[in-house]
């Protein structure tokens, strides 16, 4: 209704006002007062986005929903009361209010969305809701002077650089750390960096402000390295302790070497392509990722500029012309949790099968049998026909597994599919007996 109105300084709305439209008065960049009344519900996406001559803002009791981006570049913002009736913030909302110092939150909210309080430099103290559970990515991003933060047991989850920029909250030795989590470094050792005890997880871009890291040590407690965490960072040897359990892309590039623990799991989930990741993040010639379990190295993969792909697929298939240690897949199989990642590393394994020991050829044929119910829906949904035809190869299919099937198919109206069940069904002589297979692993 206002939008972009410069001239614009009060804003008295009405009593009977029931409602107030998105962006209603975004961009009004002279409004100083606005008073919203107390029938109103929620004040929506973007409503005074760019106000940033208003100095204070008082929510009315009975307002509910703050919607994102709904108070972002309210530059001049010093006082902001919010209503115990509140349950919900969206994203960016507060953003750059540069001017805000403290802000107390109703416990009624369960959740900051991300970027929530971004930029807000003055902001020295918020109280957090008893009830929250979640705080979003880079919701605390850029707080300079955010100087203490008490986060209950309650909250389950933080997001990636959520307080990265939090200057204030630095030990003597650079590490902005919360709740275990490093999500910043502000340090300038020049002889190595050694990341403290207690830490469990690095977060995203963790040390996007510092230049080239040549020596780092990880601590025991580290369990878990975000994506790009050391992105373009690290030009000497990296070796993870045995207790980092997952990596996501990015997290090295640019390493030269990196020694990983052979129980990792990335976002690619299988065994065979778990370290995709890792071999996707480097472009520079002669790097080389190792692999270690115990003492033993048992993967050792050179990565060149243009040889991504290659190495995925020496990863996937085992081809020759690397040197991949193909049965590295066969070992950590027992160890993968997903079902999904279990059923494709066994079906890529039977499909691929260099270096495939008869023994294991089998206990892979019995899990694909024992779990065919699982394997027959995932190719359907994928419309591969080729791998629903080569699970009845690998051996009887109960007629009760198929009908399942069907079932399943005939619901998401895949009729192609299921009259190709029924087919593959009545030629592969299927018997009437429950599989009881996949035990093995």
């Amino acid at each position: 209704a206002f939008s972009g109105c410069a001239s614009l300084i009060r804003a008295a709305l009405p009593e009977s006002l029931s409602s107030i439209g998105r962006s209603a008065f975004s961009g009004c960049v002279s409004l100083k007062e606005v008073i919203i009344p107390k029938g109103v519900k929620t004040v929506p996406d973007y409503a005074f986005d760019g106000c940033s001559s208003l100095e204070e803002v008082i929510i009315p009791e009975g307002v509910t929903v703050i919607g994102s981006y709904a108070f972002r570049d309210c530059s001049a913002v010093k006082t902001f009361i919010l209503p115990s009736s509140l349950r919900f913030i969206g994203q960016r909302a507060f953003s750059h209010m540069t001017s805000l110092k403290e802000i107390s939150v109703p416990d009624s909210v369960t959740a900051f969305e991300k970027e929530l309080f971004r930029g807000d430099v003055s902001l020295e103290s918020v109280k957090l809701p008893e009830g929250l559970c979640s705080i979003g990515d880079m919701c605390f991003s850029g707080c300079g002077k955010l100087k203490n933060i008490d986060l209950s047991d309650r909250i389950s989850s933080i997001g990636e650089a959520s307080f990265a920029g939090c200057v204030s909250l630095a030990d003597e030795s650079g590490f902005i750390t919360v709740r275990g989590i490093l999500f910043d470094y502000i340090g300038s050792s020049s002889s190595g960096i050694r990341i403290p005890e207690g830490v469990r997880r690095i977060s995203s871009g963790a040390f996007r402000a510092f230049g080239l890291i040549r020596d780092i040590a990880f601590p025991g407690t580290l369990e878990r390295v975000d994506a790009g965490a050391f992105s373009g960072k690290l030009r000497g040897q990296v070796t993870l302790p045995e207790s980092v359990r997952y990596a996501g892309d990015g997290a090295f590039y640019g390493a030269p070497l990196v020694k990983i623990p052979a129980g990792i799991v990335s976002p690619a989930g299988m065994a065979a392509a778990r370290y995709e990741p890792f071999f996707d993040t480097f472009d520079y010639e002669d790097h080389v990722i190792e692999i270690y379990d115990g003492d033993d190295t048992v993967l050792s993969v050179p990565v060149y500029r243009d040889g991504s792909v290659q190495v995925r697929r020496e990863a996937a298939t085992g081809w020759d012309g690397g040197n991949f240690d193909i049965s590295l897949t066969d070992r950590l199989f027992e160890r993968m949790i997903s079902l999904d990642a279990k059923i494709m590393t066994a079906y890529h394994r039977l499909t691929h099968p260099f270096y495939l020991p008869e023994e294991t050829r089998e206990k892979y044929r019995k899990y694909l049998l024992g779990n065919a119910s699982e394997v027959l829906r995932k190719a359907a949904d994928r419309s591969d026909f080729g791998m629903m035809s080569f699970v009845y190869s690998l051996g009887p299919v109960s007629p009760a597994v198929t009908e399942k099937v069907i079932g399943y198919t005939q619901k998401r109206r895949l009729t192609d599919i299921t009259a190709y069940l029924m087919d593959l069904s009545r030629s592969s002589g299927s018997t009437e007996d429950e599989m009881s297979l996949g035990e093995d692993w």
